[in-house]
């Protein structure tokens, strides 16, 4: 095996069926939910940085 233990076998389930719960939404909303996170990840990153 070349890679690295990539955490409990359940993650890769949830992230998988977030993922299809996400591309089922209206394209819209996929573009609200993209821009929120985008924020939270913003911020954190401004956060760490102070």
């Amino acid at each position: 095996m070349t890679s690295g233990f990539m955490g409990p076998p359940w993650q890769m389930d949830w992230t998988l069926k977030a993922q299809a719960a996400r591309d089922a939404l209206p394209e819209h909303v996929r573009k609200m939910v993209d821009a929120a996170r985008a924020e939270l990840v913003t911020a954190a990153f401004g956060a760490a940085q102070d």
